[in-house]
């Protein structure tokens, strides 16, 4: 059985050789909003930091440093993907 899926990657089965079964894994998601504060991020590189863009309010932030995810999560921001 097979389908396709918009935005998602297959990776075949290491444990199954010959085989088109595989494990469908999410595409990266660059912007990203808080769903407290309404702030918007960016994360140009998959694992890597975490920028933020704007406010709320289109202001830019105070501080244009990227942020790691455990630094956000520590910090009470919760972030999804903008859709």
């Amino acid at each position: 059985m097979s389908a396709q899926l918009t935005g998602y990657s297959m990776i075949p089965n290491p444990l199954v050789r010959g085989s088109r079964e595989g494990v469908v894994v999410m595409a990266h998601v660059r912007r990203l909003v808080d769903v407290h504060t309404g702030d918007e991020f960016d994360q140009p590189v998959p694992f890597g930091l975490v920028y933020p863009i704007c406010t709320a309010d289109g202001s830019a932030p105070p501080s244009q440093r990227g942020r790691t995810w455990e630094h956000l999560v520590a910090c009470d921001r919760e972030l999804k993907q903008v859709s």
